[in-house]
C-alpha cells in the first residue's frame, strides 16, 4: 500500500505517526501453494486523521484491517502503533490495545447470541475491568442513547447497526469504525478520540491486490467539534491486570449450561453416580457403625467370656481346627471363679435350638438355654416385666422352672397370664415363672425368642457332654485387662499348656465384635473409593470431551471477545469455570440423590432389624463430595481451556 505524504499543518512527520506500516506482507500458505494476501504495503498515518480504505472484494481490506486492529499478525515487515512495534507485544499488551485504543465494526454477524443486548454493551468494560455498577449503567446510557437515537437512521440502518456492529464502547485511541454519531442531547460526543481534530484531513490509500496491481479509492474526512474533551473513563479504564469477574465467568457458564439442558446432565451423571454412591456407603456405614457400637454396648462394656469356639470363624478349615479344641466344662468355671480376684460375677451358660410347644400352639427355632443363677446380672441387665429370676435353689435343684422372652409370651398367650403355665421342650415339661422384658431384634436376629431354665435342668435334659460358655464381669472397666489375665492364668494351669503354647481356648468381649466390623466395613470403604474413582475418570473425561465441543461451538463467541479485549487468561477462567461449575453440579446433584438413597436405606434397615436406624449425610462428606466434583472439573477443563485461550483472534472470528 502506497499513502499520500503528510499534509498536517503542525508538520506531523512520521516519526510522530501514530500508526506506521513499513513493508508490510502477508502470506497464506494453502499446500505447495502460497498466496499473497498482501505485499510490501506501506503507509503512515498521523495523529487525528481520518483515513478511509478502498478497493474492490479481494484487495486485502479486510487483511489490513485485522492487522491495523491487532487481530493478526504481519507474515513479513514491521507494524508500529503508538511508537511501539505490534510483533514485539506480548498477549496481554495486545488484549490492551484492543480493549483501550482500537474500535471494531465488524461485517458479520458478530453479537453473543447466548447473551442480551445489555450485556453485548457492557462485555467491553468487563475485559476492561471497570467496576460492576459502573459498567451496567454506562451500558444502559449507551443502549438507552442507541435506541433514542434510531430514529435519525435511514431505513433499515438502524437495525443493519444493531446486528451487524461489536458491543458499541468508548475506546480512546485509534479507530477502525467510522465516527460514532452524538446522541441523546450529550455534549461529550462518543466519537474515539483519534477521530476528533479541529483540523482532521482526508486521505486515501489504495491497498495492494493479491495480484501486486493497485487499485485506486477515496476516503471522506468525517470532522469532529472542535473543542471536545474525551470521556472520563478514556484515562481511568481499569486494572489491566484484573482478570474477567468470577460473577461474569459464572454467568457466562450457566447460560452455557441452562442452553443445552439435556447434555450438562447426562455430562455429569458419572460424577453424580460416583459422588451419590460413595456418600451414601459413608452414611450406610456411619450408621451401621453406631448401631452396631449401640448393640455391643447393650451386652456390657465390662464384661467378657470363655469359651471353647471364638465368635468369629472365617474359614471351614478354621472351624475344623477349632473343633479340635477341648469342652469347657462347669468345672472350669467353678476355677475361674474362685481364682479371679478382679471379677465381681462368674457365671455360665449353654444353649441348643430347639422348638417349644404350648397346647396345639409351636415356637420354632427358640434358643433353650441353661444358665446360673446370676446370668441376669453379668453384662446388661435383663429385667423381667412378669415374675421372678432364677435363684440359686433352682440351680441346685435342678428345678424344672424357667423364663420366657417376649417372642414366646407372645406365641402362646397373648394377653393372657403366663405365669404358672407349663410348657413343653422336647416333651420335658417347664413351668414359667418369669418372663424378661422385650429387646427387639438385631441385624434381623430377634433377641427375645429364648426360654432360660437352670443350667443343671438342662444338663438332665440333654446331658452334660457339652461345652459350656464362662460368663464372667470385671468389677470396673479399669480392671478389665486384669480380669481377662486372671481368667486366661486359671484355663492354661488347668490345661497344662507350656509357655509358647497358644490358648485352646477364645476370650471375647464387645471389642472383639467391633473390631472384626471394622475391619470388614474398611474393606467396603476401600472397594467403595475404586469403584468411585473410576467412575469420576469416566465423568473427567466426559466432561473434558463436551468441554471440546463447546469450544469448538463457541470458536466465534472467543474470537469477538479476544477482539474486545479478552486475554488468553480471561477465556482460560472463563472455560475452566464452566468445566467446574458443570461438575460440581454433578457433585451438587449426587449429594441429593445420596441424601434419598441414604433415607430409603435407612427406611428398609430399619424395618428389617426392627430398629431406630438413621444414615444421616455428613457435613464433611458433603464439603468433601464437592471439592472432589469440583477438582475433577478443574482437571478435566484444562486442557480444553488452554484450547480456547490459545486461539488466534482473526483465525476464531473466520469460523462459521
Amino acid at each position: 500500500m502506497s499513502s499520500d505524504p503528510p499534509r498536517s499543518s503542525d508538520g506531523a512527520a512520521a516519526n510522530g505517526a501514530l500508526i506506521r506500516a513499513e513493508d508490510l506482507w502477508r502470506t497464506y500458505v494453502m499446500g505447495a501453494e502460497e498466496i499473497h494476501a498482501l505485499r510490501g504495503v506501506s503507509f503512515t498515518i498521523a495523529p487525528n486523521e481520518y483515513v478511509a480504505v478502498m478497493g474492490p472484494s479481494g484487495s486485502g481490506k479486510s487483511t489490513l484491517m485485522n492487522l491495523i486492529g491487532c487481530l493478526d499478525s504481519p507474515s513479513r515487515g514491521k507494524y508500529v502503533l503508538r511508537g511501539k512495534v505490534v510483533s514485539e507485544m506480548n498477549d496481554d499488551e495486545l488484549a490492551a490495545i484492543r480493549n483501550r485504543e482500537i474500535g471494531f465494526v465488524f461485517q458479520t454477524f458478530n453479537l453473543l447470541p447466548r447473551a442480551t443486548a445489555l450485556h453485548n454493551v457492557e462485555l467491553p468494560l468487563v475485559y476492561a475491568g471497570i467496576p460492576k455498577e459502573e459498567r451496567i449503567a454506562q451500558a444502559r446510557r449507551a443502549t438507552s442513547c442507541r435506541a433514542a437515537s434510531a430514529s435519525a437512521w435511514p431505513s433499515p440502518a438502524p437495525s443493519l447497526w444493531a446486528r451487524r456492529s461489536s458491543s458499541p464502547t468508548s475506546r480512546p485511541g485509534t479507530s477502525t469504525a467510522p465516527p460514532a454519531r452524538r446522541s441523546c442531547g450529550s455534549s461529550r460526543s462518543s466519537t474515539p478520540r483519534a477521530t476528533r481534530s479541529s483540523s482532521s484531513r482526508t486521505r486515501r490509500t489504495s491497498p495492494t491486490t493479491r495480484t501486486g496491481r493497485s487499485t485506486s479509492g477515496t476516503g471522506r474526512s468525517s470532522p469532529t467539534r472542535n473543542g471536545d474533551e474525551p470521556p472520563e473513563d478514556a484515562e481511568r479504564v481499569g486494572d489491566a491486570e484484573r482478570l474477567m469477574p468470577f460473577s461474569e465467568a459464572a454467568r457466562i457458564a450457566l447460560g452455557a449450561l441452562r442452553a443445552n439442558k439435556l447434555r450438562s446432565f447426562l455430562t455429569v451423571l458419572g460424577i453424580l453416580i460416583g459422588v451419590s454412591s460413595v456418600v451414601a456407603v459413608v452414611a450406610i456405614t456411619e450408621g451401621l457403625d453406631r448401631y452396631m457400637a449401640n448393640q455391643v454396648l447393650s451386652l456390657g462394656s465390662s464384661s467378657f467370656s470363655v469359651q471353647k469356639m471364638p465368635d468369629i470363624i472365617t474359614s471351614r478349615a478354621m472351624w475344623l481346627e477349632m473343633q479340635k479344641r477341648k469342652d469347657i466344662l462347669i468345672s472350669d468355671m467353678d476355677a475361674v471363679k474362685a481364682a479371679c480376684e478382679a471379677c465381681g460375677e462368674v457365671g455360665a451358660h449353654v444353649n441348643t435350638m430347639r422348638t417349644v410347644k404350648y397346647g396345639r400352639t409351636k415356637q420354632p427355632d427358640v434358643a433353650v438355654m441353661g444358665v446360673t443363677e446370676n446370668f441376669s446380672r453379668i453384662g446388661s441387665v435383663r429385667d423381667l416385666i412378669a415374675g421372678r429370676q432364677l435363684i440359686a435353689d433352682d440351680v441346685d435343684t435342678a428345678r424344672p422352672v424357667g423364663v420366657i422372652g417376649a417372642d414366646i409370651m407372645d406365641a402362646f398367650f397373648g394377653q393372657t397370664e403366663p405365669l404358672g403355665k407349663t410348657i413343653l421342650i422336647d416333651n420335658h415339661e417347664l413351668k414359667v415363672v418369669g418372663v424378661a422384658e422385650r429387646k427387639g431384634k438385631i441385624f434381623g436376629e430377634s433377641q427375645d425368642n429364648f426360654v432360660w431354665l437352670p443350667i443343671t435342668t438342662w444338663r438332665k435334659f440333654y446331658g452334660t457332654r457339652r461345652s459350656v460358655v464362662i460368663q464372667a464381669e470385671a468389677r470396673n472397666m479399669g480392671l478389665m485387662d486384669t480380669a481377662q489375665d486372671q481368667a486366661r492364668v486359671v484355663m492354661r494351669a488347668r490345661r497344662h499348656l507350656g509357655f509358647a503354647k497358644p490358648d485352646d481356648f477364645s476370650i471375647e468381649t464387645g471389642e472383639t465384635v467391633m473390631d472384626f466390623w471394622q475391619s470388614a466395613t474398611r474393606g467396603i470403604y476401600v472397594v467403595t473409593i475404586v469403584v468411585t474413582a473410576m467412575s469420576l475418570i469416566i465423568g473427567g473425561v466426559v466432561v473434558m470431551n463436551i468441554m471440546l465441543v463447546s469450544v469448538t461451538e463457541r470458536i466465534r463467541e472467543i474470537g469477538v471477545r479476544k477482539a474486545l479485549g479478552a486475554r488468553k487468561r480471561d477465556i482460560l477462567r472463563q472455560f475452566l469455570v464452566e468445566s467446574v461449575l458443570l461438575s460440581a453440579l454433578g457433585g451438587a446433584l449426587g449429594i441429593l440423590g445420596a441424601t434419598l438413597l441414604s433415607m430409603a436405606l435407612a427406611a428398609v434397615l430399619g424395618g428389617i432389624m426392627s430398629a431406630d436406624f438413621s444414615a444421616p449425610v455428613r457435613l464433611w462428606a458433603v464439603t468433601l463430595a464437592l471439592f472432589v466434583s469440583s477438582l475433577v472439573g478443574l482437571v478435566a477443563g484444562i486442557y480444553p481451556a488452554s484450547r480456547a485461550a490459545s486461539l488466534d483472534p482473526v483465525v476464531a472470528l473466520r469460523n462459521e
